[in-house]
């Protein structure tokens, strides 16, 4: 005796989960698809957003500035400021990755202006435990020790448009070297 065709065909599929004018059999029973076969999608589009029909699409191309370039004109160039500064004696509640606390020394660079910032790399040397930190344009400072060890910090949240740059560290008093690129 034969398994009926409903036992033999159990799945979950919809009409709108197979593509136009192709079939299928689900739970025993034939069902034709309703999803539109779209071909290839190239877009390029500059600061805005581009809603994507619903479809099937083989391939393409979605060209667009991404959103950190939100506000950004086009007379503007990326500028770097580098210089060496010495960190704070006292501490400053930055978050763990995780959200919790950790009390941090930290660097004061004055930006003169409110900015933009993309990156920053801060460095020390000529003490006996060598730092290397960069941060990220989502507010993240990454640390990595000469142990390679790796610490991430979250900075206040208007880290990267305030007039001050903080970035946390782990020496009071220490000398660092600081390249930041901003807008």
């Amino acid at each position: 005796t034969a398994n009926s065709l409903s036992s033999q065909t159990s799945a979950t599929a919809a009409a709108a989960n197979i593509l136009s004018g192709k079939t299928a059999y689900v739970n025993g029973s034939k069902i034709t698809g309703t999803m539109a076969n779209k071909g290839n999608l190239n877009w390029s589009g500059s600061n805005t957003t581009y809603t994507v029909p619903a479809g099937y699409y083989s391939g393409g191309t979605l060209n667009s500035k991404p959103s950190y370039t939100n506000g950004y004109n086009a007379g503007h160039k990326v500028i770097n400021k580098n210089g060496w500064t010495t960190s704070s004696s006292s501490q400053y509640g930055f978050k763990q990755y995780d959200g919790s606390g950790a009390s941090k020394y930290y660097l004061t660079i004055d930006m003169n202006y409110t900015h933009q910032i993309l990156a920053a790399a801060i460095y020390t040397s000529g003490y006996s435990s060598k730092e290397f930190y960069l941060m990220t344009a989502n507010g993240f400072s990454v640390k990595m020790n000469e142990s390679m060890v790796i610490d991430m910090t979250k900075t206040h949240p208007n880290w990267a448009t305030d007039r001050y740059f903080y970035i946390p560290v782990n020496g009071s008093g220490w000398s660092y070297h600081y390249d930041i690129w901003y807008l």
